[in-house]
């Protein structure tokens, strides 16, 4: 079966994604998300995540909605070429 819709093992889909939340983050969240660019743009406070797939985006929102955060928007910046794990040879 070579349907397009299936991934080769070892490989995922990331991508550079920006969330940003009403208001602006303290500085304990922003020791807990320091792995990731923060800026303010007015009233809101800007994350960048670096390659990401869906479920580390998932986590993240629900993170920052379990700190009583509002999230107000998602959006994505670019997609980055999938990973590929070299020790398997590629199926074609």
């Amino acid at each position: 079966m070579n349907s397009p819709q299936r991934r080769q093992k070892g490989r995922r889909r990331q991508r550079l994604m920006q969330v940003s939340v009403a208001g602006p983050l303290g500085p304990v969240l922003r020791r807990a998300f320091a792995d990731r660019r923060i800026t303010t743009q007015g009233a809101f406070t800007v994350l960048r995540t670096g390659p990401s797939t869906d479920r580390d985006l998932t986590d993240l929102v629900q993170t920052l909605d379990d700190r009583g955060l509002m999230v107000e928007s998602v959006h994505r910046i670019t997609d980055v070429p999938p990973k590929v794990d070299d020790s398997e040879p590629d199926i074609g």
